[in-house]
């Protein structure tokens, strides 16, 4: 492989995607998860976020957004126990992984089952599929 002379977006995702395939097998013995969560370049420098997170008792990584639904989804009618519960939306399975705290009308995080690829969803949408009570006090913005 040619040595680095400049950063650029192409290149930083090469970096990127080299440091968390290295850094996988040392989350692998250590039995924590690795994510790469972006980073900042200029031509010299490069900048990665990265996040390590502890294993939860259900076997997915403890992330962010996962902590998020954790701490605050009692709040908006998400008891604990239904993080990482499956829930069906116009025939297609989601399972609800995590909450992104900023979001305005979509907060809610939930990969599809079958491709584990992320969506984002309503607070009020997931409630319904999930069978919970909607929070009337949230109101609308």
């Amino acid at each position: 492989m040619t040595k680095i002379q400049k950063f650029d977006q192409d290149v930083c995702r090469l970096v990127a995607a080299q440091f968390e395939k290295a850094l996988q097998a040392v989350a692998q013995d250590l039995g924590v998860s690795v994510r790469y969560r972006g980073g900042q370049f200029s031509d010299a420098v490069y900048t990665m976020k990265i996040e390590v997170g502890v294993m939860a008792g259900d076997g997915d990584p403890w992330t962010r957004e996962r902590e998020n639904l954790f701490r605050l989804g009692e709040l908006i009618g998400i008891p604990k126990h239904k993080i990482g519960a499956v829930f069906t939306l116009s025939g297609v399975e989601y399972r609800l992984t995590g909450m992104r705290t900023r979001a305005g009308r979509f907060p809610l995080i939930a990969e599809r089952t079958d491709d584990g690829r992320r969506f984002k969803f309503g607070i009020e949408r997931v409630q319904e599929a999930m069978g919970l009570p909607k929070n009337h006090f949230l109101g609308r913005r």
